[in-house]
């Protein structure tokens, strides 16, 4: 993430630059159909790993990037928990 400021736009073509080098160096290719810049100032947002990244203000009124799971992800691990708890119901409470 890099922040707005006009002084640190180099910073995109480098970045850039430098992950193809050390992506080709672990026989990585980025895929570009599925790669793009995103500007959260403007109310963009982006998934990567099961999160969802976008721009939000703080309760102290400030901005900053904020994550939140993925709907998805989220209900999938819950229907998991539910099942663990639902299996061990009705066990001594001296079981470890």
């Amino acid at each position: 993430m890099i922040d707005a400021y006009k002084r640190h736009d180099w910073l995109i073509g480098a970045v850039t630059e430098r992950l193809r080098e050390e992506f080709a160096k672990l026989q990585v290719e980025i895929n570009d159909e599925k790669s793009r810049t995103v500007n959260l100032e403007r109310g963009e947002s982006f998934s990567f790993l099961g999160f969802d990244f976008r721009y939000l203000r703080s309760l102290r009124g400030a901005m900053r990037p904020h994550y939140t799971p993925k709907l998805k992800k989220l209900t999938a691990l819950l229907r998991e928990l539910k099942e663990v708890f639902r299996r061990y119901r009705s066990q001594p409470i001296d079981r470890q």
